[in-house]
C-alpha cells in the first residue's frame, strides 16, 4: 500500500503537548484600563533536573521574587534570571509585577487605557522562558463593563460584584498568550464542539451572527482539506486600532472595518487559514515563511475558486499585474521573505508564493497534493517548519522528487517571459496537427506550458514542457485548427507581456525614483492633503525627484489647475469616460519611452481630503471615480487578451 494511502487511514492518538511542557506557568492578571494599571501575579513551575532562563522585559517592575518560596537575590531580579536544576525536584518560581507595555511597531501597538487593552506576545507585560516548551494557565480580572480575552481554551468565566473574571490555558508552544481588554458585547455559538466568539462594541452586535456563520463554515471547508481545526475555538475581537492581526485562535480587526463585506469573507478566511499555518505549524523564519504564500492560496484563492474558474483566473492575473508593476530593484527570492513590511513584499511573499501553490497542485495532481499538505500538517502541528519540510511532505505523498521545482520558484528573484516563436497547420495531416514553437527569456525554467487550440467546432486545452530557451510540439485536434494560445488563463507565473499589462496605480506607487508633482496653487491646507495623500500612496516613500521627463511620476492637483501640467508631462486629456464625474478622479497614463503617470484630480480641498483613507486600496486599479470617500466606479484598462495567440492560416 503506497504511504499516501497509509497516511489518510492511519488513526493518530495526540497527547496533548502542554502534558510535556518542561516549564507551567500559573498567571493572575488584573487590568484596571481606566488607570493604565496591569498587575501580575506569575508562578513558574520547572520541571525537576531542568534549569530555565527567565527573561524580564525592561520596563517590568517586580514587587516580589521567590524560588521555593525563598526570596530571590536581588541580583537575580535582572533582565535575565539563571536558574539551574534544583536539587530533590522541580523548582517553583512566584513574582509579583507591574507591567508597562509601551507602543511601537515592533509591539504592534500594544496599549492600556481607557478603550481597553491589547497586549501581544512580546509586548513587555509577561515575564517569559526563553528556548523551552511551556504551558499557561492564565486568569483574567477587569472591571465590568470590560471584558477580557486571551489566547487559548476557554476554561470558565464569570461576572460578580462589578467585575468580569476568565480563566484561560494556553493550546499552543508556539508562543506565550495574548490579552485583550474592551467594552465587548460577546455572541457565542457551539459549532461542532468549537466555541465560536464575537467580543463587539454594542454598536457592531448585529454583525455577530454572520461573523460567526462565516467563522465556521470557513473552518469546515479548510479542515476538510488540511485536518481538523487545531484549537478549541476561534474569536473575533474588536479592536480600536486599525489592525488586522492574527492570533492563535483569534483575530484582532479594527472595529472600522467590520461592517465591510470582504471582512467577513475573505479576511476572515485568510485569518482562519492561519490556524493552521502559522499558528497550528509555525514558521522557521531564518529559511523564509512560507505560512503567508499557503494561506493565501488556500484562503483567498480558495474563495475565488469556490465562485467559479473566472473569478479564479482573475485572481491570478491581479498576481500577474502586481508583479508586472513591481520595480526590478524591489524584486526579491521567495526565499528571503519574511514578512509584509510594504506593499512590494506582499507582491512576492503572498501572491507569488500563492501562485507556487497553484502551480504545484497542477504539477501533482489534486489527491497528492492535498495527501502532502495533511502529511505535512500532521508532522509539524506545534512544532516551527521550513519550505524544506513543506517539500518532504509533499514528495513524500507524490512519490517524486521536488528539489528542481521548489528551487527554481524559490531561489530566484522574477520570473520567466513566454514567447509565441511559430505555430503553423502540419501539411499533409488534413489540418489536424498543429506544430508549435514555443521560447522563453533566460534563465531557463522547467515549466509546462498551458496551450489551448481553438478549432471550428471547438477549443481543447494541452500542457508542453517547456525546460530549454525553445521547445516544440506536434499537437493533434479534433477538428480544423483556427488559433493557437499560451497560457490564456494565466495559469503560469511569468512577466505578462505588454499587451496584457495595462497601467495600474502600482505602476507608479511602487517606485523607488517616482516624481511627485502637486497642482493646487497657494491653496496651504490643499499642498497639505495633496503631500499627506502621497506619503499614503507611495510604497517606497518620498523622494526629491526633479526630472519628470522619464522615470514614473505622481500628480496630484485641483481640476482647474491640472491642464498645463498633463500637457507638460505628455499624458494627454482627462480620459472622456472620466472628465467632469464625482469629486475626484484617479487614473494612469503610459507614456511612450517614459514612466507611467499616475493622475489624482480633485474638485477641492475636501476632496483631496478624502482620498487619504480609501485610495491606498485600489492599487490594482487603473482608473477611480469618487464622491467623498466612496468609489463610485473602478476598473482596469481594456488589455490585450489576444496578446501570446497566433492565427493559423
Amino acid at each position: 500500500m503506497r504511504l499516501r494511502l497509509v497516511t489518510l487511514l492511519t488513526v493518530l492518538f495526540v497527547v496533548p503537548w502542554h502534558a510535556f511542557a518542561s516549564v507551567r506557568h500559573d498567571v493572575t492578571v488584573v487590568v484596571e484600563p481606566e488607570d493604565g494599571a496591569v498587575t501580575v501575579t506569575h508562578s513558574l513551575e520547572i520541571e525537576a533536573g531542568k534549569g530555565a532562563t527567565l527573561v524580564l522585559p525592561d520596563r517590568m517592575t517586580v514587587r516580589s521574587a521567590t524560588l521555593n518560596g525563598r526570596p530571590m537575590p536581588a541580583s537575580a531580579q535582572g533582565r535575565r534570571i539563571e536558574i539551574g536544576p534544583v536539587a530533590g525536584g522541580a523548582a517553583r518560581v512566584v513574582m509579583t509585577y507591574d507591567a508597562r507595555p509601551w507602543p511601537g511597531s515592533e509591539t504592534r501597538g500594544a496599549f492600556v487605557g481607557p478603550p481597553g487593552a491589547f497586549l501581544p506576545a512580546g509586548s513587555g507585560w509577561l515575564a517569559t522562558v526563553a528556548d523551552t516548551d511551556h504551558s499557561y494557565r492564565l486568569a483574567i480580572e477587569v472591571p465590568l463593563p470590560y471584558r477580557a480575552v486571551v489566547t487559548g481554551r476557554l476554561i470558565d468565566e464569570t461576572e460578580a460584584n462589578g467585575r468580569y473574571r476568565a480563566v484561560f490555558q494556553s493550546e499552543t508552544p508556539l508562543e506565550p498568550p495574548s490579552l485583550f481588554v474592551g467594552q465587548f458585547v460577546v455572541g457565542e455559538r457551539i459549532h461542532e464542539g468549537l466555541r465560536l466568539r464575537t467580543y463587539f462594541p454594542a454598536s457592531d452586535t448585529s454583525l455577530s451572527p454572520t461573523y460567526l456563520d462565516a467563522a465556521a463554515e470557513h473552518i469546515v471547508r479548510l479542515a476538510g482539506q488540511i485536518g481538523p481545526y487545531p484549537f478549541a475555538g476561534f474569536a473575533i475581537v474588536a479592536s480600536p486600532q486599525p489592525v488586522g492581526l492574527g492570533f492563535p485562535g483569534l483575530t484582532y480587526v479594527s472595529e472600522r472595518i467590520l461592517p465591510l463585506p470582504f471582512m467577513r469573507w475573505r479576511s476572515l478566511a485568510h485569518e482562519v487559514a492561519h490556524n493552521w499555518w502559522g499558528n497550528g505549524v509555525g514558521v522557521d523564519y531564518a529559511t523564509g515563511n512560507w505560512a503567508e504564500g499557503l494561506t493565501t492560496f488556500m484562503a483567498d484563492y480558495g474563495l475565488a475558486e469556490a465562485a467559479g474558474p473566472d473569478r479564479a483566473s482573475a485572481m491570478r492575473l491581479e498576481w500577474l499585474r502586481d508583479f508586472a508593476a513591481l520595480p526590478a530593484a524591489r524584486d526579491l527570492p521567495l526565499r528571503q521573505f519574511v514578512y509584509k513590511a510594504h506593499d512590494a513584499a506582499q507582491v512576492v511573499g503572498y501572491n507569488k508564493a500563492a501562485f507556487l501553490f497553484v502551480m504545484l497542485r497542477d504539477l501533482l495532481g489534486e489527491d497528492d497534493f492535498y495527501v502532502g499538505l495533511r502529511l505535512f500538517w500532521q508532522r509539524k502541528q506545534f512544532q516551527t517548519a521550513s519550505w524544506d519540510d513543506l517539500r518532504l511532505a509533499l514528495e513524500s505523498a507524490a512519490g517524486a522528487d521536488l528539489y528542481w521545482f521548489f528551487t527554481q520558484w524559490l531561489d530566484r528573484a522574477g520570473a520567466p517571459s513566454l514567447a509565441l516563436g511559430s505555430a503553423e497547420i502540419v501539411a499533409g495531416t488534413d489540418g489536424g496537427t498543429v506544430s508549435v514553437l514555443l521560447a522563453q527569456s533566460s534563465p531557463h525554467y522547467d515549466l509546462q506550458v498551458p496551450i489551448r487550440i481553438e478549432t471550428e467546432q471547438d477549443s481543447a486545452g494541452h500542457r508542453v514542457r517547456l525546460a530549454a530557451a525553445e521547445g516544440h510540439a506536434r499537437l493533434a485536434t479534433s477538428g480544423r485548427p483556427r488559433t493557437v494560445a499560451l497560457d490564456p488563463d494565466h495559469e503560469l507565473f511569468r512577466r505578462l507581456t505588454p499587451g496584457e499589462a495595462p497601467p495600474i496605480l502600482r505602476d507608479v506607487t511602487f517606485a523607488a525614483n517616482g516624481a511627485l508633482r502637486i497642482e493646487v496653487g497657494e491653496d496651504t491646507p490643499a499642498q497639505s492633503a495633496a503631500q499627506a495623500l502621497a506619503g499614503r500612496l507611495m510604497d517606497a516613500g518620498l523622494h526629491e525627484v526633479t526630472d519628470m521627463s522619464t522615470g514614473p511620476v505622481l500628480l496630484i492637483g485641483l481640476d482647474h489647475r491640472l491642464d498645463q501640467a498633463l500637457d507638460e508631462l505628455n499624458a494627454g486629456p482627462v480620459p472622456d469616460s472620466l472628465a467632469g464625474r464625482g469629486t475626484a478622479r484617479v487614473w494612469t497614463v503610459r507614456r511612450e519611452g517614459a514612466g507611467p503617470i499616475l493622475v489624482v484630480a480633485a474638485r477641492d480641498t475636501a476632496a483631496l481630503e478624502a482620498l487619504q483613507r480609501p485610495l491606498p486600496h485600489y492599487k490594482r486599479q487603473s482608473f477611480l471615480v469618487f464622491e467623498g470617500s466612496r468609489a463610485i466606479e473602478r476598473g482596469v484598462w481594456p488589455a490585450d487578451s489576444r496578446a501570446l495567440t497566433a492565427t493559423l492560416e
